[in-house]
């Protein structure tokens, strides 16, 4: 696997926790925790098609 494409699936995995940790907790998300879990999809997704 690309080291790019790793470390950027790294960075989801732990904001995808973050998102579900304050699901669970507050029972609210901010909207930039979405998105921003959009776009690295969105990023990787990229990168694959590159290789």
């Amino acid at each position: 696997m690309n080291p790019f494409v790793e470390k950027l699936t790294k960075a989801r995995d732990l904001i995808l926790e973050v998102e579900i940790d304050l699901i669970n907790e507050k029972r609210f998300c901010p909207y930039e925790i979405g998105f921003t879990l959009r776009k690295l999809d969105e990023a990787i997704n990229q990168l694959k098609n590159i290789e």
